[in-house]
């Protein structure tokens, strides 16, 4: 009975250590764990950190300074950019995507999805995704109808966008407070949908006084007013088609731009210049 009594204990001493064994090695497998995640922690802190100071430093050092009232591609702005801390690399988010590869995004170079812009939308929908006239204007509308946007993915809740559509449009269109489009900066997709809205679909001279434009840009020029003899000398003429769309838009249009957004390390930002303020900061 007494070594039954014995066994019994031993083996219970046994089952016992081996349970604080195991205990112990879950424990510490627990604890390094935690170390672990809290070391990545420190790291992705320190790395938004030095990356929200980049973006400090570019916004005071780049975009403040520049005053002179008008923007255009060949400014410092489009040049600079403020560089991934780690690597001493560029870094363009996903989200940001650009279609000639500028460091830093004009957002007025894009249909400002947040104002009266439906009209040029229908167009900007019907030309980059090949959709029929009555569905881009139905597509346009239900866009419209979910304003306002704080991200411009948010237009996927529009139930006839599909992804597909999506990718084809947003380069083109932004969620930033924007009011107006940039001549200067603006891409021909954008400067022709925003044209075709004074007028009919297919309009000739939409297309027409955007080559234009584009051509003087390309030259080297920028447009320093929006007045019509102005840009009819700039560009070498417009004929009266031309002027009346120029016309059309004219309050729609600007050569000075508010807001541009880039990607630093893992931060994401729009600054407005104008306030001096960051109306948006992700990470």
């Amino acid at each position: 009975m007494k070594r039954r009594d014995s066994g019994s204990i031993l083996l219970l001493a046994l089952v016992t250590v081996a349970m604080a064994s195991l205990l112990a090695v879950g424990a510490s497998a627990v604890l390094r764990a935690a170390i672990s995640e809290v070391g990545h922690r420190r790291k992705a802190a320190a790395s938004r950190l030095a990356a929200i100071e980049c973006m400090e430093a570019f916004a005071k050092d780049v975009l403040a300074i520049d005053t002179n009232g008008i923007d255009h591609v060949g400014e410092k702005w489009r040049r600079a950019y403020p560089e991934d801390a780690e690597n001493d690399a560029p870094v363009l988010a996903p989200e940001f995507p650009e279609t000639d590869a500028a460091p830093c995004i004009d957002e007025e170079s894009r249909i400002p999805l947040n104002a009266d812009c439906e009209k040029a939308l229908a167009h900007l929908v019907a030309a980059r995704t090949g959709r029929p006239k009555a569905v881009a204007e139905a597509m346009a509308a239900e866009i419209a109808s979910l304003r306002p946007f704080q991200r411009r993915e948010f237009i996927m809740r529009a139930p006839l966008l599909t992804q597909e559509d999506y990718a084809a449009i947003a380069p083109f269109v932004t969620a930033a407070p924007s009011e107006a489009v940039n001549v200067n900066t603006a891409s021909r997709p954008v400067l022709e949908a925003l044209f075709s809205a004074a007028g009919e679909f297919g309009s000739g001279a939409a297309a027409s006084l955007a080559r234009k434009i584009l051509d003087f840009r390309s030259a080297g020029g920028h447009f320093t007013s929006l007045d019509a003899a102005a840009v009819d000398s700039a560009v070498g003429g417009i004929n009266q088609s031309e002027a009346e769309v120029l016309l059309s838009v004219s309050s729609f249009l600007c050569i000075e731009s508010r807001h541009f957004s880039a990607a630093v390390g893992p931060v994401l930002f729009t600054y407005d210049r104008k306030a001096a303020t960051f109306p948006r900061l992700a990470y």
